[in-house]
């Protein structure tokens, strides 16, 4: 990806239905189709925005990533599947068949000023935080302690009261100490937003409530404390 190239997607040949381009220069937005783009929550990221990928699934958004994806596999998959296209690669966004899909350009560096600028775009908040795999993006079922005791640390056998499965890729999840943190954590993305504010309750993506049991894994560090095979 040359992420040296700018492109202004040849502006001044489309016609005004056709394209919004967004006047905040910081934000580098282009969509298309606008008007039902803020009722669309389902996203693909580039490989360049893995983590921003694992915190809107760590939020309960569908969210789809794969790091060696083509660019052209990716278009495709965006199209074929329904999602806005989340990139960082401007060349990208200048191909003609990523001008008939939904995208948002991620001109932010960090993980939450990226997250922030997608949170305050499609209006998205954590209260589905712990309701989907970070790992490969499925909705997490709710389990019985009986069910996963053999797979769990003996101490979180007998002390979490809440567990949940990943039915895709086995892995178990649990509400552990650092869940605060990643509350927290998600507080201070959302109180970047200007249009949002500091908090964890609004929709729940997943249509659970926000009792949840949180992700056993901690995205600040990037592993995971406990999986299944």
């Amino acid at each position: 990806m040359d992420s040296s190239h700018t492109c202004c997607h040849d502006c001044h040949h489309h016609t005004p239905d056709r394209r919004l381009v967004n006047t905040k220069p910081a934000m580098g937005v282009y969509f298309e189709k606008s008007e039902v783009i803020v009722t669309r929550r389902t996203f693909i990221c580039d490989a360049m925005l893995g983590r921003l990928a694992v915190w809107l699934r760590l939020w309960g958004y569908d969210c789809a990533f794969d790091a060696h994806i083509a660019d052209d596999d990716l278009i495709r998959r965006a199209g074929q599947e329904g999602r806005v296209l989340l990139t960082r690669d401007r060349a990208l966004l200048s191909r003609r068949a990523a001008r008939a899909l939904p995208c948002f350009f991620v001109a932010q560096d960090g993980f939450r000023e990226q997250l922030a600028a997608v949170a305050e775009k499609f209006g998205l908040d954590a209260s589905g935080l712990g309701t989907r795999c970070s790992r490969c993006n499925t909705p997490l079922e709710e389990t019985s302690r009986e069910a996963v005791r053999t797979v769990v640390p003996y101490f979180v056998g007998c002390t979490a009261d809440r567990f949940a499965r990943c039915p895709s890729c086995g892995r178990v999840y649990w509400r552990a100490t650092h869940h605060r943190g990643m509350e927290e954590e998600s507080r201070a993305i959302l109180a970047k937003c200007a249009s949002s504010t500091p908090s964890l309750s609004g929709r729940d993506p997943s249509g659970r409530g926000d009792d949840n049991p949180v992700p056993n894994d901690d995205p600040r560090s990037g592993s995971g404390r406990r999986a299944t095979d």
